[in-house]
């Protein structure tokens, strides 16, 4: 694989316990996954995006659609995501690597390049954007971008002795207080930690259905006029805001 400075890698399955085969469902004309990787690939900072997919036989559906589409694609284990991250950024050698999951249609390509940037000219082991509604200035939950060092992924790598931190890559950086970490805030005005833009229930993506049709939402689309038509439309904003984010066991 070829060498880059930063890459993107787009954890993505079809198996999902509240809503199976969500990142390959409709939206918009193109699978959901699509969205997550034309916006991705709209970032400045960024030279390549890979979609890092199970060796679940359930998931071979994804590695073929990708290849169909002419994505780079790439099979790791299941349970050890942690794994899937290591060995991208060692066969890529980049210095960078950001996080972003394939449930996220709408993940926005100037949050990963401010991201990207702060990290750059930092001396943090890893920055991040996470919408957590006990955060008053945090982005709606959908646009989680996370980016970390390659470095930080060795030391990640020799220290994860739990599943659940090769299961949730990021975990035990916040939980070690020997990593340097930074949370950005959302950019002023466009705060919104209530609103739910990922993809994870039914109602979800009843949600981003009428959202992608009325509001006419595509790659191109920035976060801003999303934010705006949701504001001007509670209606379809409110749909599953009543959806409770499955904790992490």
């Amino acid at each position: 694989m070829t060498v880059f400075k930063t890459i993107i890698v787009i954890q993505a399955r079809l198996g999902s316990s509240r809503l199976p085969g969500k990142v390959l469902l409709p939206l918009g004309g193109h699978p959901v996954l699509w969205h997550v990787i034309e916006r991705c690939r709209r970032s400045s900072e960024a030279q390549a995006v890979v979609v890092a997919t199970t060796t679940n036989v359930l998931d071979d559906v994804i590695e073929a659609w990708c290849q169909q589409q002419g994505y780079f694609v790439y099979r790791g284990d299941e349970e050890n995501v942690l794994s899937r991250y290591v060995t991208l950024a060692s066969q890529t050698k980049s210095e960078i690597v950001v996080r972003v999951t394939a449930d996220c249609p709408l993940v926005d390509p100037v949050t990963i390049d401010r991201v990207v940037r702060t990290l750059q000219t930092s001396d943090y082991d890893y920055v991040h954007v996470k919408a957590e509604e006990k955060y008053p200035d945090a982005l709606p939950r959908g646009l989680n971008v996370e980016a970390f060092r390659s470095q930080t992924l060795w030391r990640l790598e020799e220290r994860a002795s739990l599943p659940r931190h090769r299961e949730h890559v990021t975990l035990l950086v916040e939980e070690d207080p020997t990593f340097r970490l930074l949370r950005l805030p959302a950019p002023e005005g466009l705060a919104r930690p209530h609103y739910r833009l990922t993809l994870d229930t039914p109602a979800d993506f009843i949600m981003l259905q009428r959202l992608f049709v009325k509001g006419t939402v595509g790659p191109e689309t920035t976060l801003e006029e999303i934010i705006a038509f949701l504001d001007r439309h509670p209606e379809i904003a409110s749909i599953n805001n009543s959806v409770k984010q499955k904790e992490i066991i």
